[in-house]
C-alpha cells in the first residue's frame, strides 16, 4: 500500500504494482470485496502493544509510525478456511460490520507514479446512483448508436439509388466530339470514394470514350476522368482532370492515363468546368 484515502461516498488505494490491472482483475477485486461486504461480519477493534499486534499478524505500513500502544482492526473473519482475515494496524473510523459498507463499485484504475497504481471506487448507495446512471449513460449510447445506424443505411440507399439512376443514362445523353464519345454527369452528395469505381462502370456502358463524373458534397466539388483503354493513346485521364480541376479551384490531381481524380471548392463551377473538358476534347 501507498497511499490511500477513505470517506464516507467514497475510497481511494494506491499501491505498488508494475501495470495496469486488466478488466478480469478489476472485475475480481470488486466480486472479493463485495463478498466480504455481503458477509456482515463484526468489524473488532482491540488495543494491544505494537510488537504483540506484528507479531500476532497485524499489517502495518512502512513509514508510518506507530504508538507503543496501537489499535488494531480485524474484518472478515469467518469460519471457513478459505477466507483471508484482514488485520490492520488502523487509528481510523471504522464501520461496526462490513455490511454496513453497503456496497463497492471500482470506477477507474490509473498511474500515479512510476510503479505505482490508483483504484477509485464509490461504496453504500453511491454504488446504486453510479450504476443506475451507467445504465442510463449506456442505453443512450445504444439509442445514439441506432439513429447513427439507421441514418447511415438511409444515406447508404440514397447513394445507391443516384448511382443506379446515373448508370442509367439514356443514349442521347452521351456527346460526340471529335470522333470521341463524351459522357459529363454532375450529381449531389456521392461520396468521393464511389467516384472511381462510378466512372469506371460508365467507361464499360460507353465501350468507348471519356467520361466525366463530379459529385458536390457541401461546400467542396470531386471529380473524376475516365478514358477506355482504346483512346489512351490520344487523351491522357490526368491531364483531362486537370482542366476541370483548375476551374473547380483544386490542384492537378493524380492518377492514371485511364482513371483520374481531382477536387476543389467552387461548387458552382461544375458547369463550366465540363465545358473546359469539351473544348479540350
Amino acid at each position: 500500500q501507498k497511499g490511500s484515502l477513505v470517506a464516507p461516498e467514497r475510497l481511494r488505494f494506491d499501491f505498488s504494482h508494475p501495470r495496469s490491472l486488466t478488466k478480469k482483475e478489476l472485475q475480481h477485486i470488486e466480486t472479493d470485496v463485495n463478498h466480504y461486504i455481503d458477509l456482515d461480519t463484526e468489524v473488532k477493534v482491540n488495543f494491544m502493544d505494537q510488537k504483540q499486534a506484528i507479531e500476532g499478524g497485524a499489517m502495518a505500513l512502512f513509514g508510518e509510525k506507530y504508538d507503543d500502544r496501537v489499535r488494531v482492526i480485524t474484518m472478515g473473519e469467518s469460519n471457513q478456511e478459505d477466507l483471508a482475515t484482514s488485520v490492520e494496524l488502523c487509528g481510523g473510523t471504522h464501520v461496526s460490520q462490513t455490511g454496513e459498507v453497503g456496497g463497492f463499485k471500482i470506477t477507474s484504475e490509473s498511474s500515479v507514479a512510476s510503479g505505482v497504481r490508483r483504484i477509485e471506487a464509490l461504496t453504500g448507495s453511491f454504488v446504486k446512483a453510479y450504476v443506475r446512471e451507467l445504465e442510463i449513460s449506456k442505453k443512450h449510447a445504444l439509442k445514439d448508436q441506432l439513429a447513427k445506424e439507421k441514418t447511415e443505411r438511409e444515406k447508404a440507399l440514397q447513394t445507391k439509388k443516384k448511382l443506379d439512376d446515373i448508370l442509367a443514362f439514356d443514349d442521347s445523353d452521351i456527346q460526340s466530339i471529335s470522333g470521341t464519345n463524351f459522357l459529363a454527369k454532375i450529381i449531389q452528395d456521392v461520396p468521393p470514394r464511389e467516384l472511381k469505381s462510378l466512372v469506371d462502370r460508365l467507361k464499360t456502358k460507353i465501350e468507348s470514350g471519356v467520361v466525366a463524373v463530379l459529385s458536390v458534397d457541401d461546400s467542396k466539388v470531386s471529380i473524376v476522368v475516365g478514358v477506355t483503354e482504346d483512346c489512351t493513346k490520344k487523351y491522357d485521364a490526368v491531364e483531362i482532370v486537370g482542366i476541370g480541376a483548375k476551374i473547380l479551384g483544386g490542384s492537378k490531381g493524380g492518377g492514371r492515363k485511364d482513371l483520374a481524380q481531382s477536387g476543389g471548392t467552387n461548387t458552382k463551377s461544375t458547369g463550366a468546368a465540363i465545358q473546359a473538358i469539351e473544348k479540350f476534347l
